[in-house]
């Protein structure tokens, strides 16, 4: 049972697919009568017409609801019939407001998205085994329709374009998959995001590697398997009792390189919404026997991006709830060939509110989900290579205004050293590249007086320290742009140090 509908519109969307003659919109609104929150009711989305409906309400609407149809509240739950349907009303701690399937039954809006994403593939390969001529044809498919209702019904979205959105990926994403020989012939027995394999992977990276998180080895969100006991086996027969992470890989990848071993294989796929006209497919952290780069395997040796800009947010500017005027907090490098659509942006800063060291974070303009962290260890050592001596330590930076004043001087030092760089820019999103160095300095020491958020400057110090000696004497342009690919790679888990994985964008 699942928890994931919430508020009139989604609830009664879901009743006229089982029941087109009934009506319960008394239990939103009436003349002299409507509820306290009203996006705080989340009913079963597995509910179909038959039985009764059980849904959990906040406090407010629980109390509202027990006056409305004359029934007790002192328990935790009672009984309304509205039109013919029983429906079963509970009280719950769940938390109006906020993702409605994370908070009701531990179905977040990603867990939905990918499991309707990895049925959806495992009927085209393992039943249909043929595209749709049509999105129409697809939408119109009994058993996709039903696939849609259990793991991504019409309300488990944030909004009606997202839902629409998400159900053309999936007809998308089965489209691709049905083109590549190797996977529409393989037989597979098994799919896996949470339990299974998946879990089973997890676990074993785990204890065996202390990784504690398996995207930081394998960004796969789902996993595809043929006879899933061989597959096990076969990975534990070939790391032994004191295996490594490399002998894991080289099992993986010939169990991805399927006709290594025919009997038995596992492929692990990124899931990314579609945002172009159709899918597109890339294996990543390929390699035979002997090293070499398999053919269609991205070659991360032979990329390097381009720095297209920096840009640098110095600018006073007001955020969301907030009266005073912030520096926003970070800096932004843009790597690629915009016109291929071949771009990243790397985010470095801060990940919350507060003081922090210094994250690295991935997006492309032409996805809407994150390409992903570069380990924060893994991005030192890139430093180092190339001999960037950047402090790790937000500490290390100033948190006060006084601290920040006894630094002033190096920070204008470094600041002159950026504005002479045709790549860098001082961004204001309103008004452009107009502030200069004596007003940047002049923001910064503004910004350690915001009570809100004293850790922002810190920040901002961070980013200018880090960047500036990108710049520095002996840096080439190259080895700039080596830095930041390495970043960007390291980010999507891209390397041989990392699992095979295909990602579907």
């Amino acid at each position: 049972m699942a928890y994931t509908l919430m508020g009139q519109a989604t609830i009664e969307g879901h009743l006229t697919k089982w029941d087109r003659s009934s009506s319960i919109s008394d239990i939103f609104k009436t003349k002299n009568y409507s509820l306290p929150v009203p996006n705080g009711i989340w009913a079963d989305d597995t509910w179909k017409g038959k039985n009764q409906w059980e849904w959990k309400v906040v406090q407010q609407n629980y109390v509202k609801l027990g006056a409305k149809y004359n029934k007790p509240t002192t328990k935790k739950f009672f009984h309304i019939e509205v039109s013919g349907i029983t429906i079963k009303i509970e009280k719950t701690s769940f938390k109006a407001g906020t993702v409605k399937s994370k908070q009701a039954g531990g179905r977040s809006e990603t867990k939905m998205q990918e499991d309707a994403s990895m049925h959806i593939m495992a009927h085209a390969l393992t039943k249909r085994g043929k595209a749709w001529s049509s999105m129409a044809k697809f939408l119109e498919d009994d058993d996709v329709d039903a696939l849609l209702e259990t793991y991504y019904p019409m309300g488990a979205a944030t909004s009606e374009k997202k839902w629409n959105e998400w159900r053309e990926t999936y007809y998308k994403q089965s489209v691709k998959i049905l083109s590549i020989t190797k996977i529409k012939d393989e037989k597979w027995t098994k799919f896996s995001r949470d339990e299974g394999f998946m879990q089973w992977i997890t676990d074993l990276v785990r204890k065996r590697f202390k990784i504690t998180a398996k995207d930081t080895w394998n960004p796969a969100d789902i996993w595809l398997i043929n006879n899933e006991v061989k597959t096990m086996k076969y990975i534990e027969d070939t790391i032994g009792e004191v295996g490594t992470v490399e002998q894991l890989n080289t099992a993986m990848r010939n169990l991805f390189n399927l006709n290594l071993t025919p009997e038995f294989s596992v492929m692990g796929i990124s899931l990314k919404k579609i945002s172009g006209g159709a899918a597109s497919w890339q294996v990543y952290n390929m390699t035979d026997a002997d090293g070499n780069r398999v053919a269609n395997s991205f070659s991360p040796e032979d990329t390097l991006y381009p720095i297209t800009r920096i840009t640098m947010g110095l600018h006073m500017t007001k955020t969301q709830g907030s009266t005073d005027e912030m520096i926003q907090v970070y800096s932004e490098v843009y790597l690629g060939d915009r016109s291929k659509g071949d771009n990243i942006k790397i985010q470095v800063g801060r990940h919350a509110i507060g003081s922090g060291n210094m994250k690295f974070e991935g997006s492309s303009p032409g996805q809407a989900a994150k390409l992903g962290k570069c380990p924060v260890n893994t991005a030192a050592k890139i430093f180092n290579t190339y001999s960037i001596q950047h402090e790790r330590n937000y500490r290390s930076f100033p948190q006060t205004e006084a601290e920040f004043m006894l630094k002033r001087n190096d920070y204008k030092r470094m600041l002159e050293v950026l504005k002479n760089q045709p790549v860098v820019t001082f961004s204001d999103p309103r008004t452009g590249d107009t502030l200069d160095v004596a007003g940047a300095l002049s923001n910064l020491q503004a910004q350690f007086n915001i009570k809100d958020d004293p850790g922002r400057a810190n920040t901002k110090c961070q980013q200018i320290d880090l960047l500036s000696r990108m710049f520095s004497q002996g840096m080439t342009k190259k080895k700039r742009e080596r830095i930041w690919t390495d970043i960007a790679l390291h980010g999507q888990k891209i390397g041989d140090e990392y699992g095979p994985f295909g990602k579907l964008y």
